[in-house]
């Protein structure tokens, strides 16, 4: 029921498929169910097409069309969904200040990267919703024992980018890192964070 319900709901598919179905009586000048073989006689088609005043259409029966309506009656046709590509990084751990018109974010490439891995931290600079290019950004990497830095510039976007090899990192251990960027001659911190697994 549900298949017939769904079909019903669809009144294009079921246009066609009554198109279909037509199109085949509209062509057909006779039909025949096959009848007894005799001795020596092959079997003739199921059923055949012919065209009023003109020979039967050559290798051509009404059954051929059948595969086309069951598909217009099934509730779902297949459709084979094209799989999105996976990304290389997952982004993670944003995190966002604002203060007054300004806003700044922070966030990292891969929240949980193994060690001896490259990762990238991000800080961007809005102004009233307006990318900020060409500030200083500066961060500074909260390691278990040691604390590196690293500097960069924002671009069209209003974004800059560092990126480091967190060597031996402490597994586990949550390292903070400080996302500082200079407007206007104020300084806009921001914190994210990664986890090394």
């Amino acid at each position: 029921m549900a298949r017939w319900r769904g079909f019903a709901e669809s009144p294009i598919r079921m246009a066609v498929a009554i198109l279909v179905i037509l199109m085949g009586l509209a062509t057909t000048a006779s039909w025949g169910l096959p009848g007894p073989v005799d001795a020596g006689q092959t079997a003739s088609p199921a059923l055949a097409i012919t065209s009023p005043g003109s020979s039967p259409l050559a290798e051509t029966s009404y059954w051929q069309y059948l595969p086309l309506v069951a598909v217009l009656l099934s509730d779902d046709p297949t459709v084979t969904p094209t799989p999105s590509p996976t990304p290389e990084w997952t982004i993670g751990n944003v995190v966002c200040n604002s203060i007054g018109a300004v806003q700044v974010c922070a966030w990292v490439s891969n929240p949980t990267p193994t060690r001896n891995q490259d990762l990238t931290v991000y800080g961007r600079l809005l102004d009233d919703g307006t990318p900020r290019p060409g500030l200083p950004l500066h961060t500074v990497w909260h390691y278990k024992s040691t604390t590196p830095t690293c500097d960069a510039t924002t671009g069209p976007d209003g974004e800059g980018s560092c990126t480091r090899n967190i060597g031996a990192a402490t597994t586990g251990y949550d390292v903070h890192v400080d996302v500082t960027i200079s407007y206007n001659g104020q300084t806009y911190t921001v914190t994210t964070f990664f986890t090394p697994s």
